[in-house]
């Protein structure tokens, strides 16, 4: 087989597992029958907007991090998972409404009621909360359907809360909080046991 074929189907086989995937994200189980998800195979031009922002915000971590081990490891720690979904051979994105609430005043997002928590201001922080319990359990039930089947065709994958953070700055779904899912058909993981994870780890160890 040439190496011009192999890469066709690698690319279609790719595609393919991608839609089996975002198919997955949506019929997984969701609380109270409430379809709150959204779910996008990024576009390749997408995929270069999440890159470079995932750069740019590691930088801006980077500079405010208050000593210099701190600021190393969130440089190589941002720098690493960019470069990893610069390799990929595509993202899925999976968001959730996490402010819509069922009304069942469960006390789980920290409010007593969820008339409360909805009209609440949002935090600032990655990920603009408060979110809805349910909503949160509903996206964890979608993404993992979504590996599962990534798994079952031997895919390699992994999941990013970083991409979810760039497709939120980028507005790339209508909602919040957003995962997103790299894959990749190389012969090695490209993911996983990466050197300047490791060390960036290690480096907020010694703080």
């Amino acid at each position: 087989m040439s190496e011009k074929t192999k890469l066709c189907i690698d690319k279609t086989a790719v595609e393919i597992v991608l839609k089996l995937m975002a198919l997955a994200a949506h019929t997984a189980p969701k609380s109270f029958a409430m379809d709150c998800l959204e779910v996008e195979i990024s576009s390749e031009s997408a995929k270069k907007s999440i890159v470079s922002t995932m750069r740019s915000l590691g930088e801006l971590k980077s500079a405010s991090a208050k000593t210099d081990n701190k600021a190393k490891a969130i440089s190589l720690d941002w720098s690493s998972d960019a470069e990893a979904i610069e390799k990929s051979d595509g993202i899925l994105l999976i968001g959730i409404r996490g402010t819509v609430a069922p009304g069942v005043n469960c006390g789980a997002c920290g409010f007593p009621s969820c008339a409360e928590m909805v009209t609440a201001p949002r935090a600032e922080g990655d990920f603009p909360g408060p979110f809805c319990m349910y909503r949160l359990l509903d996206l964890g039930i979608a993404v993992s359907s979504a590996v599962g089947v990534a798994a079952n065709h031997f895919l390699d994958n992994r999941m990013f809360q970083k991409v979810g953070i760039a497709a939120i700055k980028l507005n790339l779904l209508q909602c919040a909080p957003i995962i997103g899912i790299g894959v990749s058909s190389s012969a090695k993981n490209i993911f996983f046991d990466r050197k300047d994870k490791a060390i960036a780890a290690s480096l907020t160890k010694t703080e």
